[in-house]
């Protein structure tokens, strides 16, 4: 028999206004993720993290059409934090970080797809380089392109794009856009 190494894992996921199509794929794609990890790893319950930034309470966990036999059969515990209100998507996740104490933590957006082997894959990565402390996905926009997730800190100007300017006009510095 194989001995699979022992490691906790977290995730959560700060939603406003989320529309309940796209966390119904997350959850879906992180709970087939799940199940994959737990095919190379021994886990301890997973509390996974949904973190309502909106003002009013709209995520209800029911209406996610999630199955609770998979929840119980996968050993995690789904979390709903709401109430704070538009705290931020940094301090949002702080709210769920102070909960926890696992080996790993996994941040999540709402419209975020998890291939089947991206757990292990980033896992595996983190354990075979304990100098790494954080680890950045490949990521696709729904087109297929290539996303590029670390970004550099915005002009004045680019803030102005993005908060002020019509989706028209924000067309013409999409590449401007995509570096921040």
């Amino acid at each position: 028999m194989e001995i699979k190494p022992l490691i906790s894992f977290s995730a959560a996921v700060v939603c406003y206004n989320s529309p309940s199509r796209d966390l119904i794929k997350l959850f879906t794609s992180l709970f087939d993720s799940i199940e994959k990890l737990r095919h190379s790893f021994e886990l301890s319950t997973i509390p996974i993290y949904l973190i309502d930034n909106s003002d009013e309470n709209s995520i209800e966990i029911d209406s996610l059409n999630i199955d609770d036999e998979r929840i119980k059969f996968l050993n995690i515990e789904l979390r709903l934090l709401q109430g704070q209100g538009n705290v931020g998507y940094g301090s949002a996740h702080n709210l769920a970080i102070s909960k926890l104490n696992s080996h790993f933590h996994l941040l999540l957006n709402p419209d975020v797809v998890l291939e089947k082997e991206a757990l292990i894959t980033g896992i595996s990565f983190l354990l075979e380089n304990p100098k790494v402390a954080l680890a950045s996905p490949y990521a696709e926009d729904r087109k297929g392109n290539k996303q590029y997730l670390c970004k550099r800190y915005p002009s004045v100007f680019t803030f102005l794009i993005r908060g002020v300017f019509p989706k028209f006009l924000k067309k013409i510095f999409t590449k401007r856009l995509a570096n921040y």
